[in-house]
């Protein structure tokens, strides 16, 4: 079973963003750019901010944006997930 270990949320402004988060989770970010941040977590689990500006393809529609992730080593991982699923 996959695990999901990267959430991104589409943000405004991801340094902004990143004050609300270092208050909220107590903790400092792992990247920080004018265009992307991330905190990493515990067994490998990642938040990143993603300025919706810069996200390709643009989504379509209004109302928050957001990608749920299954980071795997590799393309043969991706294949067997794939078939698994």
């Amino acid at each position: 079973m996959a695990n999901p270990n990267l959430i991104v949320l589409y943000v405004a402004d991801p340094l902004a963003s990143v004050e609300f988060y270092r208050k909220l989770l107590g903790k400092e970010p792992t990247a920080a750019f004018p265009t992307f941040c991330s905190f990493e977590f515990k067994e490998g689990f990642t938040l990143g901010l993603w300025a919706l500006e810069k996200v390709q393809p643009q989504p379509v529609g209004e109302g928050s944006r957001a990608e749920v992730a299954f980071m795997v080593e590799g393309e043969e991982a991706v294949r067997a997930h794939y078939e698994e699923w």
